[in-house]
């Protein structure tokens, strides 16, 4: 086997593209990541695990530090604005919860020391002395636009969303639907509390928002949520003095995920709303699926083997998951037909116990 062949550049050090890398990593591929960040970010909320993204990081072997340094999930409900309870899960969920930077050091802690070129912009690289191009560069992927075209850019939703931590105190885990809007709860690792707050403002007033100062874009939290439950309150009143806000636009379905040697994945891919809690782990899946099958390729042609069986294996059921989101927040967003919404949330929630 020639290994000179193998070399794989991996646009985007995030959990999709540091997973892909990791995975090639481990199955002896030379691999070069690129990410524009400067480092691995300090900052970032927590993400939930799912069971099958937890098999795929122990694909790539980062599951034991994964489970050690999160936390799991127990229970939670689904509240209304007043506080009043929709329905509720009593038994332990199967899903870990870690901070995106802790998820990011342990991928990156994965690599040889120099495969991630932080300050980096892959897309302006000379990427022709590589094997594989792995196409990790986010929801405004050049990559992305190299195999497509601007036909598939990110769409806004006109939706926003904050997201922040609180150091200290733990709050039930919780998520409150009201008429456009949605605030989520959920415990963190150390006695912290995780918290996401996403409001319809419509695309022009989204754009808007975007332009706000720190203290406008507070402003706003507080007045979208105001006179909501007790929790909910006491949250956003502690969250309104650090928090991380944006616009949430997503990807139409794509065609394909790949070319003749590159391949997308995570958001490069499929950019979803966040409502199931899938974003990062569907990432991790493309990431582990795609080092997975790459993992034996020797020429050209098993490359291009293993990239349609990636293509095969992740693009419709990733594409599926975005449906399933986007049905998710309009349901849970929802400003009417609320009375047999909630009496079906309640009746599943009873059927799960």
């Amino acid at each position: 086997m020639d290994r000179k062949f193998r070399r794989a550049a991996v646009l985007g050090g995030g959990i999709g593209g540091l997973t892909a890398a990791a995975g090639l990593v481990r199955a002896g591929w030379d691999v070069a990541v690129f990410e524009r960040a400067p480092a691995i970010p300090t900052r970032g909320t927590a993400l939930g695990m799912w069971p099958a993204a937890m098999r795929a990081l122990a694909t790539v072997g980062a599951e034991p530090a994964v489970r050690a340094g999160g936390t799991a999930m127990s229970t939670a409900a689904t509240l209304r604005p007043d506080g009043s309870v929709i329905a509720a899960v009593q038994r332990p969920i199967s899903m870990n919860l870690i901070a995106r930077p802790a998820l990011l050091g342990i991928l990156h802690g994965l690599l040889p020391p120099g495969t991630v070129a932080f300050g980096v912009d892959g897309a302006a690289q000379d990427l022709g002395g590589f094997d594989v191009v792995v196409g990790a560069d986010g929801i405004n992927s050049a990559v992305r636009t190299w195999l497509l075209g601007h036909g598939y850019d990110a769409r806004e939703t006109g939706k926003v969303v904050w997201r922040g931590t609180l150091e200290a105190g733990q709050f039930p885990a919780s998520e409150t639907w009201g008429p456009g809007r949605l605030l989520g709860i959920t415990p963190r690792e150390a006695g912290k509390t995780n918290w996401y707050a996403c409001a319809d403002l419509g695309v022009e007033a989204s754009r808007a928002a975007l332009s706000l100062d720190r203290a406008g874009q507070a402003a706003l939290l507080h007045a979208s949520f105001a006179g909501w439950h007790e929790d909910a309150g006491r949250v956003l009143a502690a969250g309104e003095a650090d928090f991380l806000f944006h616009q949430l636009s997503v990807v139409p379905a794509l065609p394909t995920f790949i070319g003749s040697r590159t391949a997308l994945i995570g958001d490069a891919a499929h950019a979803m709303e966040p409502n199931l809690g899938r974003g990062a782990c569907e990432a991790i899946l493309d990431g582990a699926t795609l080092a997975a099958l790459l993992g034996p390729a020797d020429s050209p042609a098993s490359v291009a083997a293993a990239l349609r069986r990636y293509d095969s294996a992740r693009r419709r059921p990733s594409q599926r998951i975005v449906r399933g989101s986007a049905l998710v927040a309009r349901i849970a967003m929802a400003s009417s037909g609320l009375r047999p919404r909630d009496a079906a949330l309640s009746l599943a929630a009873r059927l799960a116990r």
